[in-house]
């Protein structure tokens, strides 16, 4: 089965080397997505490409785990540029529609709010997109997770925080992998 990238970010990644050889870690991935980030802000909002890049990781991670339980996506595409509130799509092992949504936060301790984040952009766009049919939802966030008093969330949003995100990546196979994918255009 071979795997491909779908992301915009590997083609505007400013250098996919410098981001990516050696990275064996999420911590020093998002450190030099930061850095990279402050390169060039007239080309590109520097928070942007920090969002970019972290949705292009997520489609690395949900790609190089198609058989994973705790993820439960196949045949994952990321969303258009434009689309708000979710940023790729795919479905369940069982066949039903799976939506996403990534959250980057430099901060491991910080929770996702609809304050700072918008998060209720997710499940209200998810939920028009598939009114009436059953559908999953999951938030992969380097923040700490989704904030408690978002209690509607809850039952809907299966949240990925940075501890999870980490188990899944902290390898440096995934990384090279993750790299691999990168420079094949």
């Amino acid at each position: 089965m071979e795997i491909k990238l779908e992301h915009h970010f590997k083609n505007i990644c400013y250098d996919i080397t410098e981001l990516l050889k050696g990275v064996t870690k999420l911590s020093t991935f998002l450190t030099r997505l930061d850095k990279q980030s402050q390169q060039n802000p007239a080309m590109w909002d520097p928070k942007k490409y920090k969002g970019d890049g972290f949705e292009c990781l997520v489609e690395a991670i949900i790609k190089l785990n198609p058989t994973n339980t705790r993820i439960n996506i196949t045949n994952y595409y990321p969303s258009p540029v434009d689309e708000m509130g979710i940023d790729g799509s795919g479905e369940t092992f069982n066949g039903m529609p799976h939506e996403v949504q990534a959250k980057m936060s430099m901060d491991p301790t910080k929770y996702i709010t609809e304050q700072y984040d918008n998060i209720s952009m997710f499940p209200g766009m998810a939920g028009t997109k598939h009114m009436g049919k059953e559908f999953q939802m999951t938030l992969f966030t380097t923040a700490k997770d989704l904030h408690p008093v978002l209690e509607q969330f809850n039952g809907k949003v299966r949240v990925l925080g940075r501890k999870d995100i980490e188990n899944l990546v902290n390898t440096p196979t995934f990384w090279q992998h993750f790299y691999n994918l990168m420079l094949d255009k």
